[in-house]
């Protein structure tokens, strides 16, 4: 009888050991990465930036497929990219505060420079360290433009140490998409130069159909129509 006690006590002693062993690997894979910003125009970690920031690294760029600022409206509470009709003409809204003229009520930021008007968009999302967000209106670190919130996109920085990239990629709809950069050191420590590139083709989704109109050209009939095809790039000295 005593015998049985000491093996159940035994038995019930190695089940709590090994269920506090779990609890410690779960609180170990849940701990988060800390994440630093510049909302404020200085770096500090977004637990304490009393802004509405949504911070994506680039890893999440690449696991998330964002290719351009228009596939933020997936990812971005309160965030909407419309285009007007032509890839580098678009407005931006966050939490619907928009403006329908050349000057734009969300102001986007690449490597701290402005883009100035509706005019300037159409930007690709190749070689990005990370995208920072700004809800609700930031206008006294970033100027006028800004009531609606702030786009922040940083490319990543040169090193002294040379480094380039290769991307090719296809998709539905014919989609074929090429990238390449390279950047390395002119002076070290002091002098960098970089370039970067993306070229895009799609298909598009609809089919064009002439039957009982005046049109003569009978070839456009059941062409696809809404394709695309955009060419970026971006060269720098540092």
């Amino acid at each position: 009888m005593k015998l049985k006690n000491l093996v159940i006590v035994m038995s019930f002693f190695f089940t709590c050991n090994f269920a506090v062993a779990q609890v410690k690997d779960t609180l170990k894979v849940q701990t988060l990465e800390e994440v630093i910003v510049t909302a404020n125009k200085s770096e500090q970690r977004n637990i304490e930036v009393p802004v509405a920031v949504t911070s994506i690294s680039a890893k999440s760029v690449t696991n998330s497929r964002l290719v351009t600022v228009s596939d933020l409206t997936g990812r971005v509470p309160n965030y909407l990219y419309q285009e007007l009709g032509v890839g580098f003409q678009a407005l931006q809204s966050i939490r619907g505060i928009q403006v329908f003229s050349e000057n734009p009520a969300v102001s986007t930021y690449i490597d701290d420079v402005n883009l100035l008007d509706i005019l300037a968009g159409g930007f690709a999302l190749t070689d990005v360290e990370r995208i920072e967000v700004l809800r609700g209106p930031q206008s006294t670190l970033f100027g006028r433009n800004a009531m609606g919130g702030v786009v922040n996109i940083f490319t990543k920085q040169p090193t002294n140490k040379t480094t380039g990239f290769v991307e090719i990629e296809s998709g539905n709809f014919a989609l074929q998409r090429y990238s390449a950069g390279f950047k390395t050191p002119l002076i070290k420590d002091k002098l960098f130069f970089g370039i970067n590139g993306l070229f895009q083709v799609r298909d598009g989704f609809m089919k064009n159909d002439i039957t009982g109109t005046t049109a003569t050209d009978a070839s456009l009939n059941g062409r696809t129509v809404g394709g695309e095809e955009n060419t970026y790039g971006n060269a720098f000295l540092k």
